[in-house]
């Protein structure tokens, strides 16, 4: 354990998510573990940034963060050693206990090359992209054998490695395996409101407009949805496809009953989960899905096509199909808000699960791994 009068130095190595919301880079459910760790223990964090701010530091709770060069078309191997020279610095200054790579690269790997050099146990956390190979998205880790071939390096070599969900560890590579600790959403921000569906029913899709969260689908169900019931369909998050999802959707007739919001402030949030009466989430592939989280921990029931966390709750807390199936999502969804009961009952088993997984839970859990990794030496 931890001793809380004494607590040892850990290194967190990551790409970027810490940014201002501004720079595209804000990542809050990151923000949020990294802040609550820091309250009781020493971290220090080193991300890579943008030139126009690389090179300084501040902080980030009661975490030291040091913001690393970087620019586009810059090379791993320049990353790697940019990572190890702040690195290897500060270790001079004030030796580190454990380093925490998260992203798998190019941080985990990072954190693996250092771990090996000073004799320091390493924990690797994995995020999005390191398990999802989406040839017709241009997504995921998967696609060139490079990349798997540094990541299947960098987990074997990690002393312990951290998945989102058990969908994302059954994708690691054979002989790898995780610790399944999801991002939890903080209960004190997502409030469930007081709400029973009645029509018009609300629906809401909150992420960014591009291939890998298949807004095709979405559209294409509600079209479905809306032909059966009253319904009315809320887009939140920005749009990268020029404007693609919104052509698809006067092209089904929805544009008097879709609403695009538009890219929202995180603190938004809350405000769009109290008006609806169900998430429609519809991605190719997640690791998690925070939103998922979020909108249970707000009380709003989801219906998602079958990865990340929508993959590990369905049946229970979450209705789940097969990915692109537009039609069973459509059924899916129009029962759900229609029945009351089935609506509160997978509304309880979604607040039920988020208590006991909520943001405060997982900087527990990565606590206590961070205890076991220290106590045990590398």
């Amino acid at each position: 354990m931890i001793h809380p009068l004494n607590p040892p130095h850990t290194a967190v190595l990551i790409p970027g998510g810490l940014e201002n919301p501004a720079l595209g880079l804000y990542i809050p459910a990151l923000m949020d573990l990294v802040t609550r760790l820091s309250q009781r223990l020493h971290l220090h964090i080193f991300s890579l940034r943008g030139p126009q701010t690389s090179g300084d530091s501040g902080r980030i709770g009661g975490a030291a963060l040091t913001y690393l060069p970087e620019h586009a078309g810059m090379g791993l191997m320049r990353k790697l050693n940019g990572y190890r020279r702040a690195f290897v610095r500060e270790h001079r200054r004030r030796p580190f206990s454990l380093i925490h790579g998260i992203w798998g690269l190019p941080s985990g790997l990072a954190a693996v090359l250092l771990g090996r050099r000073f004799g320091l146990s390493v924990l690797v956390s994995l995020q999005g992209a390191e398990t999802a190979r989406l040839p017709e998205a241009d997504y995921g880790a998967g696609l060139t054998w490079k990349t798997r071939f540094l990541l299947n390096r960098t987990l074997r070599h990690a002393r312990m490695v951290t998945a989102l969900t058990q969908f994302q560890a059954d994708l690691l590579p054979a002989g790898v395996t995780a610790e399944i600790i999801p991002y939890g959403a903080p209960g004190e921000h997502f409030r469930p409101a007081q709400r029973i569906p009645r029509p018009p029913y609300r629906f809401l899709h909150v992420a960014h407009q591009n291939p890998v969260k298949d807004q095709a689908t979405l559209l294409r169900a509600f079209a479905q949805i809306s032909a059966r019931i009253p319904a009315r369909l809320t887009l939140a998050g920005g749009d990268f496809m020029q404007g693609a999802v919104q052509r698809l959707a006067s092209e089904l007739g929805l544009r008097e009953s879709v609403d695009f919001a538009g890219a929202i402030a995180h603190r938004e949030l809350p405000t769009l989960f109290a008006e609806a009466d169900c998430l429609l989430h519809t991605s190719l592939y997640e690791a998690q899905a925070v939103v998922i989280a979020e909108a249970m921990t707000a009380g709003v029931p989801v219906c998602a096509t079958r990865v990340g966390l929508a993959a590990d709750l369905d049946g229970s807390a979450v209705t789940a199909v097969p990915v692109g199936d537009h039609q069973t999502l459509a059924e899916e969804a129009t029962a759900l808000v229609t029945h009351e009961t089935a609506w509160q009952n997978q509304r309880e088993a979604g607040l039920a699960w988020s208590r006991d997984h909520d943001a405060a839970w997982t900087a527990d859990r990565f606590a206590r791994l961070y205890g076991e990794l220290i106590g045990s030496g590398s």
